[in-house]
């Protein structure tokens, strides 16, 4: 990757999370593996009494408590079985 081209990518990460942090919703991205917290945006972080970094890292039981990842373990498998984007109100 040139140096232009990074540059460019970091002001596109920042533009994103400068939107992601401006919508009022919450947002997070979980990896498959180990369900770690790898983003999430101001709102998903401050709804769990986190930071935007203090988050990072954590799996989703940490986040959210033992109770409620049993709970949205079954929509939890099918979103990891069949690929489906989910949202929770």
């Amino acid at each position: 990757m040139t140096p232009d081209e990074l540059r460019a990518l970091r002001a596109e990460l920042a533009q994103f999370h400068r939107v992601s942090n401006a919508v009022p919703v919450a947002i997070a991205y979980y990896e498959r593996d180990g369900y770690v917290c790898r983003y999430a945006n101001e709102g998903y972080a401050q709804m769990f009494g986190h930071d935007q970094q203090s988050i990072l890292g954590r799996t989703v039981t940490q986040v959210i408590g033992e109770a409620a990842a049993q709970l949205i373990q079954p929509r939890v498998d099918h979103v990891v079985s069949t690929m489906e984007a989910v949202r929770y109100e």
